[in-house]
């Protein structure tokens, strides 16, 4: 249980390690100096760190209970912009947005998220520096990818972007999409014939790796030749 009246020295202690946290999120040992001075103070967060920084064969359903009990509390400012999917290493790795993520682009607690997910009706969100960990941006749409691609080509070079198919892609790769805007272009549920296309479009692209999710080629039954029966 979290002790009750911290000390001014010790809330500013606390602050100030979260804020190492977000500015190095590559660095445990920072968070591992987090989780014992959170523990000390009974702060059930300070378990969940310790438990993900040295994970052990019991440890996933302790961490799954602190998550369950604990897990929209501790997304601080994104908490109903955000659905989290997973926190690794006693933070936010991985989410899904929901609302309108504009209001909260420049806010800590987006530093340690390496996975987003965006629905495909939303648009607008944009690639905020303090989004350090950010790797993949999944269930983007054509259009938002061309937007994202327009605004923010230098982050975009360093992620994976993962999209499914849509008729746009053959224009954007062909035409509209900057040549050099994108680390790795995933795109699930490429209809067979058209792969071709699309690795021909995209072989300008000469910086992006393009990576086709291919469906299987539809195969037209064959009609077996029928012969009418004669009688002897």
């Amino acid at each position: 249980m979290a002790r009750q009246g911290r000390t001014d020295a010790e809330v500013s202690a606390i602050a100030e390690l979260f804020g190492q946290v977000y500015a190095h999120p590559d660095d445990d040992h920072i968070r591992l100096v987090l989780a014992d001075a959170l523990i000390s103070l009974g702060d059930p967060r300070g378990e969940l760190l310790q438990l993900q920084l040295h994970p052990q064969a019991d440890h996933e359903r302790r961490a799954m209970h602190l998550l369950q009990r604990h897990g929209l509390t501790w997304l601080g400012a994104l908490r109903g912009v955000v659905v989290p999917l997973a926190y690794e290493r006693g933070f936010l790795a991985s989410c899904l947005v929901v609302e309108d993520a504009a209001s909260v682009l420049g806010r800590d607690e987006w530093s340690t998220v390496h996975t987003v997910e965006l629905p495909h009706d939303r648009v607008g969100f944009g690639l905020h520096p303090v989004m350090r960990s950010l790797r993949r941006l999944t269930g983007v749409a054509p259009n938002v990818l061309l937007d994202l691609a327009n605004k923010y080509q230098p982050q975009l070079e360093t992620l994976t972007v993962e999209s499914l198919y849509s008729p746009l892609f053959d224009k954007m790769l062909g035409r509209y999409l900057p040549t050099s805007s994108i680390g790795t272009l995933t795109i699930h549920g490429v209809p067979y014939a058209q792969a071709d296309t699309l690795r021909r479009f995209a072989s300008r692209h000469s910086k992006m790796q393009l990576d086709l999710r291919v469906l299987p080629p539809v195969i037209e039954p064959v009609e077996e030749d029928r012969f009418d029966e004669v009688d002897e």
